[in-house]
């Protein structure tokens, strides 16, 4: 082993250990814009990883193989004046944005810049390798994911956004039929964790926490990882031979799933603790379903039942083929099993309160896509009771306004009847605090008023050593929010278990250079330099 001496601070290392990767393990950082693990260094590289090695003099840290004791400091005056001069030449003849609006309205912080760059190279693996720096599934959101980033796409002021999610889902595809660049998997630490759900939010933290050298068990209600993503999203819109590739890919880092194992019934969190587990990460979504209250609403068949049952085929459809057939709620319950009862030939009409700008969900994608399959949307129209008189549903509906409350009110002399052969609730999933009967850590678990767990900034609960995220925390939302959720719960739990705190991050807004923050701002002059052009399609 090698003695590396690095601005006072001694490190073990062994020999051939890259300079910088070694620093950014320990938490000393040194600046870098061209660096990519595992890669050649590019032919023009950026200098800004130059560092000083006492009797070697300045180096790039980037390239550097550690062979002998040295000393090294990466804050001398002439680094940092080498630094400056290259920031200078830099800024000289840049005129653009550090954080792209695409990367600030993502909720996973995908570096979309940097991934559609390693594209435009015909870089595929080194694209993916720095997408899963982020998302350990990337195959799997680019078929779900509502394209936050592509609505503030600048590109559209011009023509229509960058395809980004068909770009990130094309060197996913890429990447399971020709392979990837591996994550590098740290030596397991000793330290044990247990995450209960394994949904997008469990899966992402078990990926990252393995990634840093932790023993990671998932514990899971159902024989097969997946959660929302196998069970609540249907073949046709994520084929199961994709979500089981990736998923496979995050368990073979050494990850241990147990399947048929319920939180409440086969383990409390007390368990887990006495098994040696030093945290606990909570993600097991939500479950409980919305109801709007009205009379006879216990009638209609339950959304997330049918969405359950139709994923685990347990479900006979031939009763559902051909029907005429009323979902109430615009979720994405309700929209996956519009399109599900569509594909049997069924008449389906969507029933909601509200207008179509007033859905909770990103609205354009998926509910184009339902009508262009011949889904009906019945927008501003509530229930007032429903009836079953043997075979036939009768509801009665009515137009609605909102009051200068924004509350929902029905419109007099609007009402009218509807028969049908089936009648679907789906407004929505929301939590269950029953999980405080599981025992007396759960017990301790404090929710807040709309029922979710409470938890701090750093996703910890107020049972010490617990952590929660994804739906349990924030309610129902997309994939990549689950994603983001999960991978924020692993860097804090990281940071419990080696009882550090979490290092402060570099503001860089200041360095950004802008044409305007708002599109009316930026100078007309400037878009008619770029052409027009078709965007490509899948």
């Amino acid at each position: 082993m090698i003695k590396v001496v690095i601005n006072g601070k001694e490190i073990i290392a062994e020999k051939g250990t890259n300079l910088l990767e070694l620093a950014k393990h320990h938490n000393i950082y040194i600046p870098s814009l061209c660096y990519l693990k595992n890669y050649p260094p590019p032919s023009e590289p950026c200098d800004l990883c130059v560092v000083e090695v006492e009797g070697e003099g300045i180096v790039r840290s980037c390239e550097y193989k550690v062979e002998k004791d040295i000393r090294v400091k990466t804050e001398t005056p002439q680094i940092k004046s080498i630094r400056k001069k290259i920031l200078e030449s830099l800024i000289a003849n840049h005129y653009g944005d550090c954080k792209a609006p695409c990367h600030v309205s993502c909720p996973g912080s995908l570096n979309i810049q940097g991934f559609i760059g390693f594209i435009a190279k015909g870089d595929f693996k080194a694209a993916l390798s720095l997408i899963k720096e982020r998302l350990p599934f990337p195959a799997v959101v680019g078929r779900v994911c509502p394209r936050f980033c592509e609505a503030i796409c600048r590109r559209s002021l011009i023509d229509e956004p960058v395809a980004i999610n068909n770009l990130k889902r094309f060197v996913a595809d890429y990447g399971l039929k020709y392979g990837e660049i591996q994550p590098e998997v740290k030596p397991f630490n000793g330290k044990k964790v247990a995450i209960i759900g394994a949904g997008p939010a469990g899966l992402s933290c078990a990926y990252f926490l393995r990634l840093d050298g932790f023993e990671v068990t998932i514990f899971d209600k159902e024989k097969e990882p997946g959660g929302l993503l196998r069970y609540g999203i249907p073949n046709f819109k994520l084929p199961r031979d994709i979500l089981k590739k990736e998923i496979e890919n995050i368990l073979k880092l050494g990850i241990e799933f147990k399947g048929e194992k319920v939180w409440g019934k086969d383990f409390s969190l007390k368990d887990l603790f006495d098994e040696g587990f030093s945290a606990i990460f909570l993600a097991t979504g939500v479950r409980k379903e919305k109801l709007w209250g009205f009379s006879g609403e216990k009638l209609a068949l339950s959304g997330i039942e049918f969405l359950y049952q139709f994923n685990k085929e347990k479900i006979s459809l031939e009763k559902f083929q051909k029907k005429k057939v009323i979902i109430l709620g615009c979720s994405y319950t309700a929209l996956e099993i519009a399109r599900i009862l569509r594909r049997l030939e069924s008449e389906v009409w969507i029933v909601f309160p509200k207008s179509r700008i007033e859905i909770s969900i990103p609205p354009y994608r998926e509910i184009n896509y339902a009508e262009k399959e011949g889904v009906k949307f019945l927008f501003v129209t509530a229930p007032l009771d429903l009836k079953k008189e043997g075979e036939v549903y009768k509801i009665r509906l009515t137009k609605t306004m909102l009051s200068e409350k924004r509350e929902i009110i029905p419109i007099p002399g609007t009402e009218f009847t509807l028969e049908v052969d089936y009648v679907i609730r789906a407004w929505g999933e929301t939590t269950d605090d029953n999980f405080k009967n599981f025992g007396k850590l759960e017990e301790c678990l404090e929710i807040k008023k709309n029922g979710f767990i409470k938890v701090g900034a750093d996703l910890q609960t107020s049972v010490p050593g617990v952590f929660a995220g994804g739906d349990l925390v924030h309610g129902s939302k997309t994939v990549i929010h689950a994603v983001s959720s999960g991978r924020r719960a692993a860097g804090s739990i990281k940071y419990y278990l080696e009882e550090k705190k979490k290092p402060k991050h570099f503001i860089t807004i200041k360095f950004d250079f802008s044409r305007g923050k708002r599109p009316e701002d930026i100078d007309s002059k400037f878009l008619e330099l770029f052409p027009v052009a078709e965007r490509s399609r899948l």
